[in-house]
């Protein structure tokens, strides 16, 4: 599932906290700079960004060790190559998919991000697209004491709006601003 963050400007755009972020990347091209400073970025986070997560001191599971930490809880012989697709299949259909679901929830919802990843909750960003289930996005932003925007999780495109800030109530995009 792709998941989008439709993102509310708040009118706190954080420029203190870009260009100190800018500082700290100088080799930046001149034209990604003024896109970042723009708002006119869209973010798109992959799995990746599970090494800077944890619960409990462990890191956020990747597909393979996901697979075997499935297989050891539900009791399934994998061998020495865990296909995370394949050892959800045989969970549901031993135990059911509330089985499946409660344990991927209980594995994964309780996951925090660390200070590394902090800053993307202080930059404007057009978009911000995910494939993780993991409301990292979420999190990060209620981390940050003023952040530049609200996400606003989609997760089917039934739900996406069309959305131009120039035009539009940052706070209600439903509402035309002028």
């Amino acid at each position: 599932m792709l998941e989008l963050s439709v993102l509310r400007n708040s009118g706190n755009m954080q420029m203190p906290v870009l260009a100190e972020i800018m500082e700290n990347m100088p080799d930046i091209p001149l034209g990604l700079r003024q896109a970042l400073e723009a708002g006119d970025c869209v973010l798109f986070v992959g799995a990746g960004i599970g090494s800077h997560l944890s619960s409990d001191g462990k890191c956020a599971p990747d597909g393979r060790t996901l697979a075997r930490e499935l297989a050891a809880e539900f009791k399934i012989d994998v061998g020495d190559s865990p296909d995370l697709a394949k050892v959800s299949q045989i969970v549901e259909i031993r135990t059911g998919r509330t089985e499946l679901e409660t344990y991927i929830k209980k594995r994964l919802c309780n996951l925090e991000p660390d200070e590394t990843l902090g800053w993307i909750g202080t930059i404007p960003w057009r978009a911000i697209f995910t494939t993780n289930y993991d409301g990292t996005i979420e999190k990060l932003y209620a981390k940050t004491a003023t952040p530049p925007q609200t996400p606003v999780p989609v997760a089917s495109t039934s739900e996406i709006a069309s959305f131009d800030r120039r035009f539009q109530d940052q706070e209600n995009p439903g509402r035309r601003a002028c």
